[in-house]
C-alpha cells in the first residue's frame, strides 16, 4: 500500500525507521528524506551532479548586515529568499529590491523563525514562456471521437521540452 508522508522531516524519518525495522519495503530511505528536506543540501547535491541551479547563498538571521552584503554582491536583486526547511512555498519571498529584502529579513528575525535561510538568484521565465504559465488539463476524448489527433507525440516531445528549458536555465545562470 503506497504511503505518502507530508509531515516534518523528523516525523517522516521516525516513520520510515519504524517501517524499515519492520521489513516494510521503502522506496526513499531515511537519508533521502533528510537530504531533500533541507533546501541547501538539495542545492549542493544538484550542483555536485551537474544539474543547473540558480546561484544560491546561505544566510544567517543573526547577522542581517552580512546577509544583505552577501546577497548584494553574490546574487543581486531581485532574489528569492526561502527557509531551509519547508514545503509548498511557505515562507518563500521574492525580494525585488534591497529595501524589500531588508524588510523581509527584519520581519523574519522579529518572528523568531529558523535562523538559516537560502537566497537564490531570481530567474524570470516570463519572457521565455509567454502565455504558458496557465496549467490545465484537458479531456480530449470528444474531439478525438470527431477524428482529431495530436500532430506530435507527448512522450517523444517531452525530452525536447526538458532540454529546451535546461538550455535556457544554463544561459540565464
Amino acid at each position: 500500500m503506497p504511503l505518502a508522508l507530508t509531515c516534518s522531516n523528523f516525523l517522516a524519518s521516525a516513520f520510515y525507521n519504524t517501517f524499515e525495522a519492520a521489513g516494510v519495503p521503502i522506496i526513499n530511505n531515511n537519508k533521502s528524506i533528510i537530504n531533500t528536506g533541507n533546501k541547501f543540501i538539495t542545492y549542493q547535491l544538484l550542483n555536485r551532479f551537474g544539474i543547473p541551479t540558480p546561484k544560491s547563498v546561505l544566510l544567517n538571521l543573526d547577522n542581517i548586515e552580512a546577509s544583505f552584503n552577501v546577497v548584494k554582491i553574490e546574487i543581486g536583486f531581485p532574489c528569492v529568499v526561502k527557509p531551509i526547511f519547508g514545503t509548498h512555498g511557505q515562507g518563500v519571498y521574492l525580494c525585488e529590491t534591497e529595501k524589500s529584502f531588508k524588510f523581509y529579513i527584519e520581519s523574519l528575525k522579529s518572528l523568531k523563525v529558523e535562523k538559516l535561510l537560502l537566497a537564490q538568484k531570481y530567474i524570470d521565465f516570463s519572457l521565455t514562456r509567454i502565455g504558458q504559465d496557465i496549467r490545465y488539463a484537458l479531456n480530449d476524448s470528444k474531439i478525438r471521437n470527431l477524428g482529431w489527433s495530436p500532430k506530435k507525440n507527448f512522450d517523444e516531445e517531452l525530452p525536447k521540452i526538458v532540454e529546451y528549458y535546461i538550455s535556457i536555465l544554463i544561459a540565464l545562470l
